[in-house]
């Protein structure tokens, strides 16, 4: 059975998401691979995706254009896009056009700068005594020259501004790219972490899974009550946890009562007898920890106090019961996983005579 995603996995999947499209806009801009305009209309995705509002407000004006009119934040942007017309005797003035025009223009212009051609170096003769020989063709080249210094001028200035521009895109998307990248590791950990809870959940638990994906749902929530239903399926997931792992017997064992809400004692009863040396005291001093963590924090949510529990303190019960079932899970020998997973089957198609009178699978 897969659990269907909670708000955090769709948190963790659009992260991921912008990784990538940020990785994606960096090797574009390396390699040359798109026109800046397109490379810029990626970076105002990246830029609505990961929320930087003033980012999308630039790359976007990037893409459209300065409008005339603009604001000082607006041509603030240009400034620091590198797209201050540096030759102007005007304080206020910028480059305005769009990134698709510019690049146009450069186009034409290296086409035009191609097709120049110097003019023919002989003249015809005249009998008109006010012109001077030479003086036609000395014209023609002032002309010539003239006008390749003019294009080579604007080459230089139209691409030296889709440089700068290019720098500055580059520039905020690589730091966005190792922003995402290294705040994503700790995530995916957790998340390798959680994908085999879930797998090892639903093959012995599909309630148990279910109500997991509930905790995490109300855990997120900004009310208090839905914190203490998050809490409440949190205690009832290690108590399923445990009916899977040590099933409720009337035995005691060194005082320690095993019956059906005895479900912390059935855990560490679990991993006593599965985990020798520290390793065994560690989960056990883990498991009591957290079964009594979570119904302080229930409690307390129940009679009212709820100035006294946080969402952060919900959030991180979710994530410790998790990397405790985890830890718990992976003493079983797969033998036992799979036969618990034909118990869980069974009950759940509502034929589970075969499990009926079983005390509890042996681990040891």
């Amino acid at each position: 059975m897969a659990a269907d995603p909670t708000t955090a996995e769709r948190a963790h999947a659009q992260h991921e998401q912008a990784r990538l499209l940020a990785e994606e806009i960096v090797s574009d801009l390396e390699l040359n691979q798109l026109p800046l305009s397109g490379i810029a209309m990626k970076a105002a995705r990246l830029a609505r995706m990961v929320g930087d509002d003033r980012a999308q407000r630039w790359l976007l004006l990037e893409v459209s254009g300065y409008p005339a009119g603009m604001d000082q934040e607006a041509f603030d942007l240009g400034v620091a896009a590198g797209r201050r017309a540096e030759d102007s005797d005007a304080a206020r003035t910028i480059w305005v056009e769009a990134l698709a025009p510019l690049e146009s223009r450069v186009e034409a212009l290296r086409t035009e700068s191609s097709n120049l051609r110097v003019p023919p170096l002989t003249e015809g003769s005249t009998r008109n005594p006010y012109v001077f020989p030479g003086s036609g063709l000395s014209g023609a080249l002032d002309r010539f020259f003239n006008r390749q210094n003019a294009v080579q001028h604007n080459i230089v200035h139209v691409t030296t501004i889709l440089a700068r521009v290019r720098s500055s895109i580059y520039a905020w998307a690589l730091e966005r790219y190792h922003i995402l990248r290294f705040a994503d590791v700790p995530t995916d950990a957790y998340y390798r972490a959680k994908s085999t809870v879930d797998r090892l959940l639903a093959s012995i638990s599909p309630d148990g899974l279910r109500k997991f994906v509930a905790a995490q749902e109300r855990a997120l929530s900004g009310s208090p009550e839905e914190w203490s239903q998050a809490l409440l399926s949190l205690r009832r997931v290690l108590k399923d946890l445990a009916d899977a792992l040590y099933p409720p017997t009337d035995r005691s064992i060194d005082g320690h009562a095993l019956g059906e809400e005895n479900y912390v004692n059935r855990l560490w009863q679990f991993v006593k007898e599965k985990v020798a040396g520290s390793g065994c005291a560690i989960l056990e001093a883990e498991v009591r920890y957290l079964g009594q963590k979570i119904d302080t924090l229930h409690e307390l949510t129940c009679k009212g106090t709820h100035a006294t529990v946080t969402r952060t303190e919900v959030n991180m019960a979710v994530v410790h019961i998790y990397l405790l079932a985890g830890d718990l899970l992976s003493l079983l020998p797969q033998e036992t996983l799979q036969h618990l997973q034909r118990g869980a089957h069974a009950k759940a198609t509502g034929d589970d005579t075969s499990e009926r009178g079983h005390a509890k699978v042996e681990v040891g």
